[in-house]
């Protein structure tokens, strides 16, 4: 009988599985079943850019028929539960997927940890509509302000997401001359914590150049409506504020992953030169190469800042081949 694989997700775990999946699995030995919410795979360490244009989602959202092979099932849904005991996959408008092999990829969320207010008030920066939002969101304020009162947009966490964002924003500052000013607030003492210090000073001597005020050693305590509270004493108004603090903790040891050797700041990509790691875990996001299929031909591209794929990856394909 032929084996029935699930795989939920469409980004880099989702997407990688799919595509390793359809190399090395025969014709006839496996059936695939690929769900997502959304019909397209996001470059999410390229997604910051659409804040300062919206008219670059064509070059970080690439369509899944541009990833997949005719012959994989491409359902697209939310996903709402998953029956062990019965293998199936409950979605919220379609019908139950059944499966012999599941493979889930869903990505992370947002980790608040628990300070007040900071989920009600603050932007956060893990999807298409997020930097949507966050576009309109300055954009709006800027219409607002004026260059004597400029509207106050705060990036609280200055790891790499947090550093992109701004260098976005401040490029959308000066492409429309809108009057904004930026704080990147960071609750440790370096900005790009735990990382070489040479990229570090790098990176924030580009971000101030490019206007950024940063703030570090002190972490946002509370937020309200109209400001941010750092550690016990100090607060600041804001009009804007996009939170990038990070992931909730895993429960379980997380795998070593791999940061882009390739950062935006603003107009133009700033070279980090970093090894990267290979994770060794099964619960790791594997290497993606995306498959870009035209009515002529096919080609294999790259994504930005992910490493060549590891012969010593699991390959779910190759399990359901021997099973």
């Amino acid at each position: 009988m032929t084996a029935h694989v699930v795989v939920i997700g469409a980004g880099y775990a989702g997407a990688g599985t799919v595509q390793s999946f359809e190399d090395e699995i025969n014709d006839g030995e496996a059936e695939l079943t690929w769900i997502s919410e959304h019909d397209y795979h996001l470059v999410l360490h390229e997604t910051h850019r659409v804040i300062r244009n919206p008219q670059t989602e064509s070059k970080v959202a690439i369509p899944v028929d541009e990833i997949k092979s005719p012959e994989t099932n491409f359902v697209r849904d939310r996903v709402t539960g998953v029956d062990t005991d019965d293998r199936t996959v409950e979605l919220r408008d379609g019908e139950p997927v059944d499966y012999d092999y599941l493979l889930v990829g869903v990505g992370s969320s947002t980790a608040f940890f628990g300070i007040d207010g900071l989920e009600e008030h603050a932007l956060t920066m893990k999807s298409l509509d997020d930097a949507r939002e966050i576009h309109e969101a300055i954009r709006a304020a800027g219409e607002e302000a004026t260059q004597n009162d400029p509207a106050q947009v705060v990036v609280g966490g200055a790891g790499l997401s947090g550093i992109q964002t701004a260098g976005e924003i401040a490029g959308y500052r000066d492409d429309t001359r809108t009057p904004l000013e930026i704080t990147l607030v960071e609750g440790l003492d370096e900005i790009f914590p735990g990382n070489d210090p040479r990229i570090q000073g790098a990176l924030k001597k580009r971000l101030l150049e490019r206007d950024v005020e940063i703030l570090t050693g002190d972490f946002i305590s509370e937020v309200d409506d109209e400001e941010v509270h750092l550690g016990e004493e100090e607060s600041m108004d804001y009009d804007v504020l996009i939170w990038t603090g990070g992931s909730p903790v895993a429960t379980r040891s997380p795998a070593p992953i791999s940061i882009p050797t390739t950062a935006r700041i603003g107009s133009s990509p700033s070279r980090i030169s970093r090894p990267t790691t290979t994770a060794s875990s099964p619960s790791a996001t594997p290497p993606l190469s995306i498959r870009v299929m035209t009515s002529r031909h096919r080609r294999r591209r790259r994504l930005p800042g992910r490493p060549p794929r590891s012969p010593a990856k699991i390959s779910l394909a190759r399990f359901v081949a021997r099973r």
